[in-house]
């Protein structure tokens, strides 16, 4: 049985790093897809948000963050970007990954401790 987890990003304020980010992790496939884009509009106009978000899977319970990190590994930007991910088993990781494309994962907790 896979695992089935859901991730956020930060507000990314450097559009170019949100398109590659956005662009790494649009895997569209059984394990990785990004949702839409998320809007808001100041009546006027409407803009999008840069911060991406979706579902994200593995085979191994609490194991969803790979998946992310084998996306995002050696992806290059110009700032740090991090990740938020909740698993399927109520684990919650934080994955942060710097300019460079190193990353860095560290375990948050289980939503049951909270």
């Amino acid at each position: 049985m896979s695992e089935r987890g859901s991730f956020t990003t930060q507000y990314i304020y450097n559009i170019e790093d949100y398109k590659t980010v956005r662009k790494a992790l649009d895997g569209d496939d059984r394990f990785l897809c990004v949702s839409p884009p998320a809007t808001w509009s100041n009546g006027e106009m409407t803009f999008e948000m840069p911060i991406v978000s979706g579902k994200v899977g593995e085979m191994a319970e609490g194991m969803e963050w790979t998946t992310i990190e084998e996306a995002l590994r050696g992806v290059k930007t110009n700032e740090k970007v991090s990740i938020v991910i909740i698993c399927d088993s109520g684990s919650i990781f934080l994955l942060a990954k710097k300019p460079n494309g190193n990353i860095r994962i560290k375990y948050l907790g289980d939503i049951d401790d909270a």
